[in-house]
């Protein structure tokens, strides 16, 4: 078997142990929103091997990467403040529009990305805990909300608007 072959039998065999339960648990608040998603996914995944699913998460647009740093998604939420960055940096006639186009883009797949990133980590803690109590405090303290993501993704964001407004009214 193929290192790719071998990638897809990890990937589905992780999401086959992994119960909609065992993902509540992990996600925390609000983990009803991630249901449907996660179902298209897993339908996929036990085909295809993979899957990607559209699912619109309205926190995701309005607050980006805080969004992904309350999720304890810190990969992802410091790789959307880096981006565009550099975007501005290396492409600077760059319409504003394109970076909206990127916020719906993010917005769009922040779900399906959230719970891929997440099945690994459940997985994991199946495979590792003895008893349903065990497992599930451990899938609480790997999920849910982190308040300080979130305070310091808030904080970060309201800078980053501030230091645009400032600039915008500074211009000249």
């Amino acid at each position: 078997m193929g290192r790719k072959q071998e990638r897809l039998a990890r990937v589905q065999a992780q999401w086959e142990i992994t119960s909609w339960e065992d993902m509540e648990t992990f996600i925390g608040p609000h983990a009803g929103h991630f249901e449907k998603t996660w179902i298209k996914l897993r339908q996929g995944v036990a085909i295809k091997g993979y899957a990607n699913a559209f699912g619109f998460c309205w926190p995701a647009l309005l607050f980006g990467f805080a969004w992904f740093f309350a999720r304890k998604q810190w990969a992802v939420g410091a790789l959307i403040v880096i981006l565009p960055i550099l975007f501005a940096i290396l492409f600077q006639g760059l319409p504003g529009g394109a970076m909206t186009g990127i916020s719906i883009a993010m917005a769009s797949f922040a779900k399906s990305l959230y719970l891929q990133t997440s099945v690994p980590k459940v997985a994991r803690i199946i495979e590792d805990s003895v008893s349903g109590s065990e497992r599930d405090a451990r899938l609480r303290a790997a999920g849910g909300i982190s308040v300080p993501g979130a305070i310091g993704g808030g904080i970060l964001l309201a800078l980053m608007l501030a230091s645009a407004v400032y600039a915008v009214m500074h211009a000249a």
